[in-house]
């Protein structure tokens, strides 16, 4: 049995602009006064600087590869990806070079350059779940699904740039620029059991989701006995189940 709940605030732009001038402004000011004032302490800063600097270079390298099997699949940094906005939820398609598994989750970051009057939104990292698995059926590099919940700040200002680009096209779609961390999370292997049940609240469907789709796809290829699959998902609205209706109900 597989459980998700969520539910999020949206982020004001001035709250967003807090840690953003923290980060770059405030604390570079705190470690020169640390280093100047009290010599003290600079073994501390140093060793501190040095995880900070380790981890900035680890997340760097899982923006560029996935290792799999002790091999190191490479992809391109900056990824061009499909958006579409459904029903108060953006729907976005990544090209990925790699591998990933049920209820896994990477960091999105958006790239493009209407976003570069807004400094607080323009390459902000949030984490989001994976709403879909691998193909067993594809070969080569296929692509990961994600649905990002319209609220406010982030979300709202990216709404907004893709249903204007969209209009202006004509068409259902338009193209970002990302940045794909990841995947991190544990794979939620699903029970080889005769009834799976799956509990879902809001848009924690995204984190369920691929579990169902992983269910499934091991029942069409024989590798698992499983007969009945059950889906318990508590929405507000209906149109919550237009980003994945067409799955649930085939």
């Amino acid at each position: 049995m597989a459980c998700s709940a969520r539910q999020r605030r949206g982020s004001h732009p001035r709250r967003s602009l807090v840690p953003w001038v923290m980060r770059n402004h405030l604390f570079p000011t705190v470690l020169d006064l640390f280093l100047t004032d009290r010599p003290i302490m600079e073994p501390w800063v140093y060793a501190a600087a040095a995880i900070w600097a380790f981890e900035r270079a680890s997340r760097l390298v899982r923006h560029v590869g996935t290792i799999f099997h002790r091999r190191v699949i490479l992809r391109a940094p900056l990824l061009t990806g499909e958006a579409k906005v459904v029903h108060g939820a953006i729907v976005l398609s990544v090209p990925f070079a790699g591998t990933w598994s049920a209820s896994q989750h990477c960091y999105i970051s958006f790239w493009s350059p209407a976003l570069l009057a807004r400094p607080w939104l323009f390459g902000q990292s949030h984490p989001f779940s994976i709403i879909n698995v691998q193909s067993s059926r594809k070969t080569g590099d296929q692509s990961i699904e994600l649905v990002l919940r319209i609220k406010k700040g982030l979300t709202r200002e990216l709404a907004d740039h893709i249903e204007s680009r969209t209009t202006a096209s004509g068409s259902e779609t338009c193209t970002l620029a990302v940045m794909a961390e990841g995947p991190y999370g544990q794979s939620a292997e699903t029970p080889d059991a005769q009834t799976v049940l799956l509990l879902a609240g809001g848009s924690g469907i995204t984190f369920v989701a691929s579990a169902l789709e992983d269910v499934v796809q091991k029942i069409e290829a024989g590798q698992s006995s499983t007969n009945d699959v059950r889906l318990v998902w508590a929405i507000h609205h209906l149109s919550a189940l237009c980003f994945k209706y067409s799955e649930l109900l085939a």
